[in-house]
């Protein structure tokens, strides 16, 4: 219930930029401006808001006490429950063992350049996030260009066996990681495993294009009236939208990265049986 009671306040604190007394302490006057509120020892107030300035308790503070923008202080015969602190600091020095609950945000420096590292490096990544989505988008859209009317066989093979090509695409993919995670347990076998990644990337990236093409389709068939390019960038941009949803988007990414690893190496195959 305290808890509640905290957030309610902290909430309140628009709510006390409206109000034009600088403080309140129940049943004391409001404090001259920048002076600070004192509850005496052996004095009982209900509440104690504060803005702007300090406030010293020796006395009882029935049930919260909120300081806005200046600091708090406990003295040894202080008897309180709830203290909340926004943008200062609560310096306690009751020897009350009563339970109380001190809520405190200041910003000082150390909190500060934490949360201006955090936002930075939230920044950072999305930016980042961003860079490859468009990366990706263009890449695709190439590949696919180049490529075009070279992927019938994994096509067909996408809409005769789907449901197999995601089984090997998934189990090829999974045999890719662990070999790579094996051989990177040696020195010498660093290269090599970057080597089977990046193939296994390569690949992956190749056989996405004809799913591409078969979820477009899916989604609207007049996408294939559009012209080349309009109608692979268009694919592209659903694919990696899709892809950097939500929780789900992970799921899908290795979804599609694998089952298009599967169609690669099928379509391969097929290749070189037809040689």
């Amino acid at each position: 219930m305290k808890h509640y009671k905290a957030m309610g306040i902290i909430l309140g604190f628009i709510f006390l930029l409206l109000v034009p007394f600088q403080a309140l302490a129940q049943p004391f006057s409001p404090s001259p401006h920048n002076q600070p509120v004192f509850i005496p020892e052996n004095s009982t107030v209900k509440n104690v808001f504060v803005w702007g300035s300090d406030a010293r308790i020796a006395g009882t503070v029935g049930e919260m006490i909120l300081v806005i923008n200046g600091d708090i202080y406990l003295e040894s015969t202080a008897n309180v429950e709830l203290v909340v602190n926004l943008g200062g600091y609560v310096f306690d020095s009751s020897q009350e063992s009563r339970k109380k609950e001190i809520f405190q945000l200041a910003l000082n420096d150390e909190l500060a350049n934490q949360v201006l590292i955090a936002g930075s490096l939230t920044l950072g990544l999305w930016i980042l996030r961003l860079g490859l989505s468009f990366f990706a988008i263009f890449l695709l859209t190439l590949l696919a260009y180049l490529l075009q009317n070279r992927f019938r066989y994994a096509r067909k093979l996408l809409v005769d066996n789907g449901l197999r090509m995601v089984g090997i695409g998934i189990f090829l993919t999974l045999v890719s990681l662990a070999v790579s995670s094996i051989v990177m347990l040696t020195i010498y076998g660093i290269p090599l495993a970057i080597v089977l990644m990046l193939l296994t990337s390569i690949f992956s990236l190749i056989g996405v294009i004809p799913i591409m093409d078969y979820f477009g389709g899916i989604l609207s068939p007049k996408f294939h009236e559009y012209p080349p390019l309009t109608l692979y960038f268009t694919q592209a941009v659903l694919l990696i939208a899709l892809a950097n949803l939500p929780l789900i988007g992970p799921f899908f990414f290795f979804f599609v990265g694998s089952t298009g690893l599967g169609l690669s190496l099928a379509s391969l195959r097929n290749m070189r049986k037809n040689r």
